[in-house]
Parts: C-alpha cells; sequence; structure tokens
C-alpha cells in the first residue's frame, strides 16, 4: 500500500486590548473626557472610553482576568485547529480502509491478482506496528506497507517476521507510475478501528474538544470575573477626583483660570508645580 496519510492547517489569529493601569497602556493626554486630557495612571482604567479607579489588588486582577481572556481564546482556536486536522485524518484513513478491503475482496476473484511477497522491514509506529514488503511484479521488485494495525501479540500470531512470505492482493486498475497498488490480504480481519494512526487521530480529536469548549467555557468565566472586580471596585473616576478636586481649589477664587493636571486630569492650582492627585510635574 504505497500510499500516505496526511492533513494540514491554518489559523488566523485575532487581537485586541483594553488599555489602562499605567502611562503606556491607557493612551496619551490628547484623548479628551469632559473638555479636558483623559485620566492616566497607576489604579486607572478606561473601560468603554470612560476612566474608573481601582485599588492596586483589583486593578492588577482586572487585567489578570483579562490576559487569561486571551489565552483562552487562543486555546480554543487551537482546539477548533486540532479537531478539523484530525477530522480530515479519520475520513482520510476511514476512506483508505474500505477501499484497500474491497481491492482484497475483488482480487480474491482473480487468481493473478493474488501473490506472495517477503517481509523487508516491520516498523512500529502510533502504538502499533506495519509491515513494509516486496513482490516481484514482470522483472521488477516493488514495494508496498501495510497500515498500523499489527501489534506484536498479532504479529507472532501471524508468523510475520523480516524475510517471512506474506500473501498480497494487487490492483492492476489503480497504478501508480505503471506498478500496480497492493496491500496484505489479511486486512479483511481488521476494523480501521484498529489503525494505529486512526485511533491517534481520535484521541486528538478529543484533545481539540475539550480545548475548544474548555476555552469557550473559560473565556466566559473570566468575562464574567472581570466583570465582577469592576462592579465591586472600580469607582468612576469623578466620583474619586470631585472630593480631591474640592480640597485642592479651596483657595481659588472665581477670577482663577482653570488648569488641569496634564497626566492625571485633575483640577490644580495654576501655581501648582506638582499635581495634589498623582504627584506628577507640569509645566503650567
Amino acid at each position: 500500500m504505497p500510499t500516505g496519510h496526511s492533513s494540514g492547517g491554518g489559523s488566523s489569529h485575532t487581537g485586541g486590548g483594553i488599555g489602562g493601569g499605567s502611562s503606556h497602556g491607557i493612551g496619551n493626554s490628547s484623548r479628551m473626557w469632559h473638555g479636558r486630557p483623559m485620566p492616566h495612571g497607576p489604579g486607572i482604567v478606561i473601560i468603554n472610553n470612560r476612566p474608573y479607579r481601582m485599588s492596586g489588588g483589583a486593578s492588577a486582577g482586572f487585567f489578570i482576568t483579562m490576559f487569561l481572556v486571551f489565552i483562552f481564546i487562543f486555546a480554543a482556536m487551537g482546539g477548533g485547529i486540532m479537531m478539523g486536522s484530525a477530522s480530515s485524518t479519520k475520513n482520510t484513513i476511514s476512506y483508505d480502509f474500505i477501499r484497500y478491503q474491497d481491492l482484497v475482496r475483488m482480487a480474491s476473484n482473480h487468481e493473478d491478482r493474488i501473490v506472495e511477497g517477503e517481509i523487508k522491514s516491520i516498523e512500529p509506529g502510533y502504538g502499533k506496528f506495519r509491515v513494509i514488503y516486496e513482490f516481484n511484479y514482470g522483472r521488477e521488485e516493488i514495494e508496498g506497507y501495510s497500515f498500523y494495525v499489527y501489534t506484536k501479540e498479532k504479529l507472532d500470531q501471524l508468523g510475520y517476521d523480516v524475510g517471512e512470505e506474506i500473501e498480497l492482493a494487487l490492483d492492476m486498475s489503480y497504478t501508480i507510475g505503471g506498478e500496480p497498488d497492493s496491500v496484505p490480504t489479511d486486512i479483511v480481519n481488521f476494523d480501521v478501528t484498529d489503525d494505529g494512526e486512526y485511533i491517534s487521530a481520535n484521541r486528538s480529536f478529543t484533545v481539540g474538544i475539550v480545548l475548544l469548549v474548555g476555552g469557550i467555557a473559560l473565556t466566559v468565566a473570566c468575562f464574567i470575573a472581570s466583570s465582577m472586580i469592576k462592579k465591586k471596585f472600580a469607582k468612576p473616576y469623578e466620583e474619586e477626583a470631585n472630593p480631591t478636586t474640592t480640597a485642592s481649589t479651596s483657595n481659588q477664587t472665581p477670577k482663577d483660570e482653570a488648569v488641569y493636571c496634564q497626566y492625571c486630569g485633575a483640577r490644580i492650582n495654576k501655581d501648582d508645580r506638582k499635581c495634589p492627585e498623582c504627584g506628577a510635574k507640569n509645566n503650567q
């Protein structure tokens, strides 16, 4: 059986992000909010283009869950790709198995299509063994191989060993490079589920299901967890900022010009060199 099984797949990656938590991840001061620069700094997260303030621990928890979301999304994508590849391999092996079993049944009605070959080697793979053989066709020595269906016990039972004879069925209607296709006649005594490569592909398919379903479930769980963290610990920035703003502007007169921190957006006195909210230096 000079044929093989191959399968492949590809993937497209999508990504995204949520800015917040640091002066590098939220955005720059060109983004406006309520007519002033968008606040940013430690503990401030931007959700739906609105600033929220969280404690350090809650902020870290929020971003960890968002990081896990992307990991689980890629895990689910990998599971889907694995399922597709394994399914393709299983279908190919199933098709070949049926075709070669039919080949043996048709060859059994034609004596010239049943020949003796010689076992050249026995190769392990996928937890089973396959037989590499040669047979004479005219003046040529043609090589072929079986499916990975043999266990050590089955090889001993059939008396298969290097140098021993093996009965083969030929397909004269299907040639490869002018040579007839072939397969051991004992293939009719096996089922496709006995094939080691099929068993391996079936396991990969199961793992793919686990990754896909688990990745989706964990992604949903992380979204729920991040939503709960936001609901419980995140406060709209106005609620946090207003008391500070009031305290920092208590000495101002109505004639004072409104000035805001270039980094966190808090209102400050125009003569302040440092923001009383975040401590950053401002060039006023």
